[in-house]
């Protein structure tokens, strides 16, 4: 690097990363209909509500959410949202670009309406090879973006911080060589 070359501060690194590599969702995924199985169900008609148990997966387009538990939130039978817990709960998506977004979290939150994943509890997304983790992660599909939180803590008493992974350009060019990709 010549001496001359500007400086990029550690904390744009992510904003770099965003900015580089799309996030956006496979846009029709939010027009298609939502597939549910599971072990169980019970309905709460009332609330709205069916909470489906047991080695769940849903799915809407290339939308894919797999736990042990989700809650889909349905008022006016009208699919609004789904929390999802596990151990952990996973999510995959294509984007339109044709890149595939993962997710995995103790505890996710899924918002049609807004296009929004929550991601809550040892949380982790993927896009490529390249990895986002922290204690709480927001992935804003309509409106391309990520944040994510570290926890509450001081980093002396053992706070979980956000980490990022950014794989360098050099791998994906040897990918594309040799005709490998992400698993």
């Amino acid at each position: 690097m010549s001496p001359d070359a500007p400086k990029i501060p550690l904390w744009l690194l992510p904003a770099l990363l965003l900015a580089s590599s799309p996030l956006f969702a496979l846009s029709s995924d939010r027009e298609q209909p939502v597939h549910i199985e599971a072990d169980r169900l019970v309905l709460d008609e009332p609330h709205g509500t069916v909470t489906y148990s047991g080695h769940t997966r849903l799915t809407q387009g290339s939308i894919r959410l797999e736990a042990d538990q989700v809650v889909v939130h349905a008022p006016r039978r009208r699919f609004s949202r789904a929390v999802a817990t596990g151990s952990p709960a996973r999510f995959s998506q294509l984007t339109d670009d044709g890149h595939k977004i993962r997710a995995r979290a103790r505890h996710m939150e899924y918002l049609a309406a807004k296009q929004r994943l929550i991601l809550q509890g040892e949380a982790e997304l993927w896009q490529d090879d390249n990895l986002l983790k922290g204690p709480r992660i927001v992935y804003d599909m309509a409106d391309n973006r990520v944040e994510a939180r570290g926890g509450d803590q001081t980093q002396t008493t053992g706070q979980e911080r956000v980490r990022i992974i950014l794989q360098p350009e050099t791998l994906d060019k040897d990918k594309e060589k040799s005709g490998g990709g992400s698993p």
